[in-house]
């Protein structure tokens, strides 16, 4: 198959915004999704039944979207936790790639455009991902992040067995690599390890060495007193 803007397209893409209890900081991750440059981009900003006005936060900035793109929002009825949120938004997701976003992070304008260019170069590119650029909670930078994998052995046998893979909160995917195995079932499991690994066995990952994202550090998933 040919890739999908040399058949005269561009593809539909998500942009998930996956928030819970971050009233204080999602508005930032929304108000970079808004600024993605790349059409069509649908824009899904998911709240996991938090205790806080995260979701008032949400409805508020989806009614008043200034751009072109098509907002849609979801409320989980409970509390699905990490994984089970994440198969909630690839169930949701319309695209034909998914990039997610963590509601405390802010990904750069041009994330999505530089991230399809790389998915259309062929079809056999499952995932996209990049270094973060590293910041506190006030959003001062702490320096670069590059992922685990990087200069290691890809094959199977080593990345079956790694403890880290790509960074998730850089990640891009093209919705095959969630529609060939279904949801994820553990728990307790890192999202970026399954879902890498499984991209890898798909087909191929591909490595831009330019940070597209502002990763928060010591708030949500990073927290020192984690729940």
């Amino acid at each position: 198959m040919m890739p999908a803007t040399v058949q005269g397209r561009r593809p539909l893409v998500s942009f998930v915004v996956l928030a819970y209890q971050q009233e204080d900081l999602v508005r930032q991750a929304i108000e970079a999704a808004f600024a993605q440059t790349y059409s069509p981009l649908e824009i899904i900003l998911s709240d996991d039944g938090s205790s806080d006005r995260t979701f008032a936060v949400i409805e508020q900035m989806a009614a008043a979207c200034p751009g072109p793109h098509t907002v849609r929002i979801n409320r989980n009825a409970r509390n699905l936790g990490l994984i089970g949120h994440v198969n909630a938004v690839f169930e949701l997701a319309r695209g034909e790639f998914v990039l997610l976003a963590a509601g405390d992070d802010v990904s750069l304008p041009e994330r999505t455009e530089r991230m399809v260019a790389a998915f259309v170069q062929s079809d056999d590119v499952m995932l996209v991902h990049t270094p973060v650029e590293r910041i506190d909670a006030a959003g001062r930078v702490l320096g670069l992040w590059h992922p685990p994998m990087l200069g290691k052995p890809d094959d199977m046998a080593s990345l079956a067995v790694s403890l880290g893979l790509h960074l998730g909160a850089s990640a891009g995917y093209r919705k095959a690599v969630y529609e060939r195995f279904g949801p994820v079932t553990e728990p307790f499991a890192y999202e970026d390890l399954v879902l890498g690994f499984r991209a890898c066995l798909l087909g191929r990952a591909v490595y831009l060495d330019t940070p597209l994202v502002r990763y928060r550090v010591d708030t949500g998933m990073t927290r020192k007193d984690k729940p």
